[in-house]
């Protein structure tokens, strides 16, 4: 069963009915033809959202708390190795689009309830921030309505949005809170971010501390002076071979990191870059990577956000990953980018390069029923394990 929703801007009357799922399976938030009418559609098949993409990225152009990561590409090679369980709930006036919030669902009784059936925002765990688009002229109204529809669904017993930056989606949870449950709200994560000079020379002096800068200085000079040095941007079809080292460098580096995660990377910034939105900078010695560093490049923000990166020890001693880092900033500032977004985590490199720290939120709203879903859940379980007779 789906649910119907009424709801319109003017009255602000919200009312709701069952009804059976329509055969396009979307639901829809509904009011009379002579008020302002919002449409909310869950939009869940591939066909769909791919049909959806020029709209999507004219709103991502136009959102000031819009992202790469909120990208048709991006959010694409996620949904697309999922299949099942993620849906984008979009919002239209007429014909406009107004906003759209990408979900995912799933299981997890680290939620509150044993098997609590959990929405997260679309780019988890893999996007560095996540959000909604939207038309911030109309955002209340869309909070309105995103609202009301999800108070009118039963197939969630928790919101567990994390890595959020965009106000709107704060305001959204807390309009959901008083009638569906409690809110915790922590600020769970520093992004280091700065903004960009007009020169490189300019970066070097406004940046960096007298000792900090010559001391780059002579670690690029070094670099540069090694025999069998290639610096690859991913040019010229080199893109492929660039991700393939730049994956395997990062990695290493990291014991908890998986095969799963490593393909789901690798998928997501291939499919980015097929958009144009990615940039790698590779630093290899004797065809030997010994330093690797990718970002996305998210224009409409004029900004680089640096994704991942990581170095062999073998060449520890150029200090290969603060040249790659040096470079891939250098290269944003001759892009004519105006910022520079070191992304998730507070690791030291970051502000030595001269990041300063942004927060993200992270929101867990429990439902009030979610306790009557885990005893449904239990009691189903149990019934499986009595003998039949």
């Amino acid at each position: 069963m789906s649910r119907t929703v009424s709801f319109s801007t003017v009255s602000s009357r919200i009312t709701s009915s069952s009804s059976r799922r329509m055969s396009d399976d979307r639901r829809r938030c509904l009011s009379d033809a002579s008020e302002r009418v919002l449409i909310v559609e869950s939009v869940a098949e591939l066909e769909c959202f791919d049909r959806l993409r020029d709209e999507l990225e004219r709103l991502r152009a136009h959102d000031e708390f819009a992202h790469v990561f909120l990208s048709h590409a991006w959010l694409r090679a996620g949904f697309d190795r999922r299949h099942r369980g993620w849906e984008v709930l979009v919002v239209r006036e007429a014909d406009a689009l107004l906003a759209a919030l990408p979900l995912l669902c799933g299981d997890d009784g680290r939620a509150g309830a044993a098997t609590a059936r959990v929405l997260r925002l679309g780019g988890y765990p893999y996007a560095d921030y996540n959000g909604m688009l939207c038309r911030r002229e109309r955002a209340q109204a869309v909070c309105d309505a995103l609202a009301a529809h999800l108070a009118t669904r039963d197939d969630w017993d928790a919101l567990d949005f994390n890595d959020v930056r965009d106000p709107w989606v704060d305001r959204l949870v807390e309009q959901l809170t008083p009638a569906e449950g409690s809110l915790q709200r922590r600020y769970a994560m520093v992004c280091p971010r700065m903004s960009l000079p007009a020169s490189w020379s300019e970066y070097l002096r406004r940046r960096l501390s007298r000792e900090s800068r010559e001391s780059l200085t002579r670690a690029l000079r070094r670099l540069m002076r090694q025999p069998g040095l290639d610096v690859s941007h991913g040019d010229g079809g080199a893109f492929e071979r660039d991700l393939r080292d730049a994956v395997n460098i990062w990695a290493a580096r990291w014991a908890n990191v998986t095969t799963e995660d490593r393909e789901q990377i690798a998928r997501r910034l291939r499919a980015a870059h097929a958009d144009g939105l990615v940039r790698s900078c590779v630093i290899r010695i004797g065809g030997e990577p010994a330093a690797a560093l990718v970002g996305l490049l998210d224009r409409p923000r004029q900004a680089f956000r640096y994704y991942l990166s990581g170095f062999d020890e073998r060449f520890a001693h150029l200090s290969p990953g603060r040249c790659v880092q040096a470079l891939a900033i250098r290269a944003a500032i001759e892009l004519g980018l105006r910022e520079y977004d070191f992304l998730r985590g507070g690791e030291p490199f970051k502000y030595a390069f001269g990041g300063r720290p942004t927060y993200l939120t992270h929101l867990l709203l429990r439902r009030r029923s979610a306790k009557r879903s885990a005893f449904r859940s239990v009691f189903r379980a149990a019934r499986r394990l009595l003998p039949r007779h």
